[in-house]
């Protein structure tokens, strides 16, 4: 099942730490970072987080 993690690059250390050990640990997800943002990231650019969740719709 594809699985994206979305963590925005300005979120606390702890969100990158658990956004990291869920990428690790679920085979073939994919984790990004858009640059300058925080949390929620799919409210802060949600053209560009659609745009992800689209390539990844159609790759899986």
């Amino acid at each position: 099942m594809p699985t994206l993690i979305v963590v925005g690059e300005l979120a606390i250390p702890d969100v990158h730490a658990a956004s990291g050990a869920l990428e690790a640990g679920i085979p073939g997800a994919r984790r990004i970072v858009p640059p300058g943002r925080g949390h929620p990231p799919h409210l802060a650019v949600p053209d560009a987080f659609d745009r992800t969740v689209h390539e990844l719709l159609r790759e899986g």
